[in-house]
């Protein structure tokens, strides 16, 4: 996952990249900051799952 994201920012020359995952998903934050992502916040609403 580290080479694509170099890739993107290197060869693709993009400014951003975005990751969604759920909050309660633990194991997923961690990789998020250990690859380089930063928290900008929480939509709420962006995804419901079993109804709620």
């Amino acid at each position: 996952m580290s080479n694509a994201i170099d890739h993107v920012f290197s060869t693709l020359q993009l400014h951003r990249v975005k990751a969604n995952y759920r909050p309660d998903n633990l194991r997923s934050a961690r990789l998020l900051e250990r690859l380089g992502f930063e928290n900008e916040g929480l939509a709420r609403a962006y995804l419901k799952i079993d109804g709620a």
